[in-house]
């Protein structure tokens, strides 16, 4: 059977072969620890609330936990903040969420597109709710979404791209403060913050990289480690680590 491609699975490639052995040849499974600050159950849930609404956003959020502490509530309160400024600064009134791209190279899924006035032109969105602006703005993500859009929809264009960055805001809560006096504190912190929404101007060698790397990684018989100052947010950390002492 073919493999489709996606760009975090080319990414997990480029970043660790090893990593990428372990996760799409060997299918080891790892037992993730879910913590209130999960970056996988918090982007879920700010995509929920950016398609549905804030409370869709708190409801997912606190569903993927059996009980909740102050932290889970502190998160849920800066989930509902951002989904709320997300409706009041983004085109949502026609966008299409979630749209599969399904090549029989490709799959992905682009978070929103908005139709133009002019029939078949669109603007892509890709939510990010991380400080790390700069990892994503080189990144090829949005290039392989347009090449492969345009690909599986013959005169359909994709004008524009954007990132929407959502910033995370930690601020800590003192020992003697209430939690109604915490959220005050941490809504008039947030305030200071915004919503960017910015653009990416497309390139096509991003595409080439995209498919170099898939030729890459189909010639790769020996996949090697690449230690870097990631390693210790690998799910697979102490795996490698076991196998090094012994």
């Amino acid at each position: 059977m073919a493999v489709q491609f996606s760009h975090s699975r080319v990414s997990t490639f480029n970043q660790c072969p090893y990593k990428y052995k372990l996760h799409y040849v060997d299918d080891v499974k790892v037992e993730r620890k879910i913590t209130p600050t999960d970056a996988l159950i918090l982007g879920t849930a700010m995509h929920e609330g950016i398609e549905k609404g804030p409370e869709a956003a708190s409801q997912y959020y606190l569903s993927q936990f059996q009980m909740h502490t102050e932290e889970h509530l502190i998160e849920e309160f800066k989930l509902k903040y951002w989904a709320k400024q997300a409706h009041s600064v983004l085109p949502l009134q026609h966008a299409i969420f979630e749209k599969k791209l399904d090549h029989k190279d490709f799959v992905g899924y682009m978070d929103m597109l908005v139709p133009l006035e002019k029939k078949n032109r669109y603007h892509l969105f890709d939510f990010k709710y991380s400080n790390n602006q700069q990892s994503y703005m080189t990144s090829g993500q949005l290039h392989e979404y347009k090449a492969f859009f345009e690909s599986t929809h013959p005169g359909m264009t994709i004008d524009k791209m954007f990132f929407v960055f959502i910033p995370k805001i930690v601020l800590e809560k003192n020992v003697t403060e209430s939690l109604e006096e915490y959220f005050k504190r941490l809504e008039k912190e947030l305030s200071q913050h915004t919503i960017e929404v910015k653009e990416v101007i497309f390139d096509y060698q991003k595409v080439v990289d995209f498919t170099l790397s898939i030729k890459r990684i189909l010639e790769t018989s020996t996949f090697h480690k690449v230690p870097s100052k990631l390693c210790g947010w690998c799910d697979y950390f102490n795996q490698c680590s076991e196998e090094e002492r012994f």
